[in-house]
């Protein structure tokens, strides 16, 4: 694949500010208590009350925070200890450590195949389009846990690569091969009595119950990049999700 002058993706500043407080409130206020006001955080994070602002506005649409009018901004400490959020994309392995385990992931297959007329759908590609399709086994202290299988359509892909690297990682394959980043997913969310192959995949008894996602991946210009189906193995990986009422 011939190489490309195109720029590859970085956060965009309101992203970058956003991530920076969140983990400046995880650190410094895991407790809870009163966040400093406006102006003393954004000299912090070196932005303008604008940015910040935003930014504050997506932490508490998250529930990490909670703005009380005419008296401040406070951490809730409800929400800064949950370690596994379903709501929240991160790796894998990243999953895995925040379960308390140490990862491991094993590629099984890496594989050119046609869009079947679901992908092909969410992707809003032309049936049987080429893909790139990853399949990977994640394990957790050696107990198979996670089994994923990434879609992506080959036009993505601008440079060449080699197979080692989507064992590193997919989102940096996005990143560096596709010039494209993962910003949010729509997931469906369901369990399911697995089958016999994801049985033997993650080491359990045949019609055992896991959890399942089918996810459609979108990038900063809500563009479909990639499909991912993932199987989660609930006596290791379990999810908490962070809900709040809308007054109307």
């Amino acid at each position: 694949m011939p190489n490309s002058l195109r720029v590859k993706p970085s956060p965009s500043l309101a992203s970058k500010t956003t991530n920076i407080l969140s983990q400046y409130i995880r650190e410094k206020f895991a407790d809870g208590g009163k966040l400093p006001g406006e102006h003393e955080l954004a000299e912090r994070l070196g932005v303008n009350r604008g940015t910040l602002r935003g930014a504050l506005k997506l932490l508490e649409q998250e529930g990490l925070i909670i703005r009380k009018q005419g008296d401040g901004t406070y951490a809730n400490p409800h929400v800064i200890g949950i370690k596994t959020r379903l709501d929240d994309i991160i790796e894998y392995q990243e999953l895995i450590r925040a379960s308390g385990y140490e990862p491991q992931s094993t590629i099984l297959s890496i594989e050119t195949e046609e869009a079947s007329e679901e992908i092909a759908d969410r992707l809003n590609i032309e049936l049987r389009s080429p893909l790139l399709v990853v399949r990977q086994v994640l394990s957790a202290d050696g107990n198979p846990s996670i089994y994923v299988e990434d879609a992506i359509p080959i036009k993505l892909i601008k440079e060449e690569y080699d197979e080692s690297e989507l064992e590193i990682s997919v989102l940096n394959f996005l990143e560096e091969k596709c010039f494209v980043r993962l910003d949010h997913t729509i997931s469906e969310i369901e369990p399911c009595i697995c089958s016999d192959q994801i049985a033997d995949i993650l080491a359990m008894e045949p019609c055992q119950a896991v959890l399942r996602t089918v996810a459609t991946c979108y990038s900063e210009n809500s563009e479909p990049i990639m499909f991912s189906r993932s199987y989660y193995k609930t006596s290791f990986i379990r999810f908490s999700i962070v809900r709040k009422r809308k007054y109307l």
